[in-house]
């Protein structure tokens, strides 16, 4: 594994340094992902959390890719065996601070990812210049899709509409509860 430069910092403050090591914190990554990852989540993943430079990992994946290290399946990226032996042998090299949010990171990515998957938010803009948002919530139980929540609202600005739908990705779970709450309190309804 080659010593180019990525970043002017050491790896304790501003990622990665040299290719070897983005090499390591990949197969580290992939290792503790075993349902894979998409590569351009990885990479966004590695880039914009200050662990790596973008362009490199780039390469590193390319590298580690053509050398059997990794796998690539389905448009998912999995450490094959010279990978996790990589990760296992060679991690030591890398900070536990940068090996922890390197893996905090990607499992963070992999379920905004799966909440995306299982759940949609549609910004459709009226004929008014309002804003229609459509809130889909589904879970697949026995490979069976069951759409358990659809709600439409409006909203006066698309502004507004992200602001919703970030929130709604970042914790599913919490609108469902607040309007199951808010539905079934007798306090709140009373006159």
């Amino acid at each position: 594994m080659g010593e180019k430069d990525s970043f002017p910092a050491n790896d304790n403050i501003s990622g990665i340094q040299n290719s070897g090591k983005i090499k390591i914190i990949i197969c580290y990554c992939l290792s503790s992902c075993p349902d894979g990852i998409k590569r351009d989540t990885l990479q966004k993943v590695l880039y914009e959390n200050s662990i790596a430079n973008y362009f490199e990992v780039s390469n590193c994946l390319d590298e580690l890719i053509s050398s059997k290290d990794i796998e690539e399946k389905d448009g998912r990226l999995f450490a094959s065996d010279g990978g996790r032996k990589i990760a296992r042998d060679l991690s030591v090299s890398l900070s536990s601070f940068m090996k922890a949010k390197a893996v905090s990171s990607a499992q963070k990515a992999l379920l905004l990812e799966r909440r995306k998957r299982e759940n949609s938010f549609d910004i459709e803009k009226d004929q008014s210049g309002q804003y229609k948002i459509t809130i889909r919530m589904s879970s697949a139980f026995d490979s069976i899709d069951s759409e358990f929540l659809n709600l439409t609202l409006t909203v006066g600005d698309y502004e507004r509409a992200e602001i919703m739908r970030s929130n709604f990705y970042n914790n599913p779970v919490r609108l469902y509860e607040n309007i199951i709450d808010a539905l079934t309190s007798d306090n709140d309804f009373k006159s």
